[in-house]
């Protein structure tokens, strides 16, 4: 596989977990504290509210959202806000599969970055199965 493809990928699933966060985004949010690695590496914990992706997750907006445990989601996802942030973290052992990205506004490009709590073999996944072709748009897409 080449570097641009595995890119363009890894954009496709950062955008897609965005999508998956915000279908979710009608979930009661939690509050705790919550281990990532940063761009360096560095562990850090975020200690503000969170929502987490499940399987019903249509649509996410700014803030900050949680994967544990296997989460696939077979529909489109919607993102909110134009310029808004959003930040996953996939939990250690954690899998967010998602198999459908058919439509997409391309006037909406967020900004999504993607953490991990580790780097061993119990890290998280982020797995795309896109057969429509389309990518998302993102002013910027950060995969730590």
């Amino acid at each position: 596989m080449t570097q641009k493809s595995e890119r363009n990928q890894l954009r496709l699933l950062f955008m897609l977990t965005m999508m998956l966060v915000m279908m979710q985004g009608l979930s009661k949010t939690a509050s705790c504290d919550v281990e990532y690695l940063d761009e360096y590496g560095v562990k850090q914990k975020y200690t503000g509210g969170f929502t987490n992706i499940n399987n019903t997750t249509d649509s996410l907006q700014v803030g900050w959202y949680l994967v544990s445990g296997e989460v696939t989601i077979d529909r489109d996802i919607s993102l909110a806000g134009k310029d808004c942030n959003v930040r996953i973290i996939l939990n250690d052992d954690a899998t967010l599969r998602i198999n459908s990205f058919k439509r997409y506004n391309y006037n909406i490009k967020p900004n999504i970055t993607i953490y991990a709590q580790s780097t061993g073999e119990h890290r998280g996944k982020l797995i795309i199965n896109n057969s429509s072709g389309i990518g998302i748009a993102t002013n910027y897409l950060t995969i730590n």
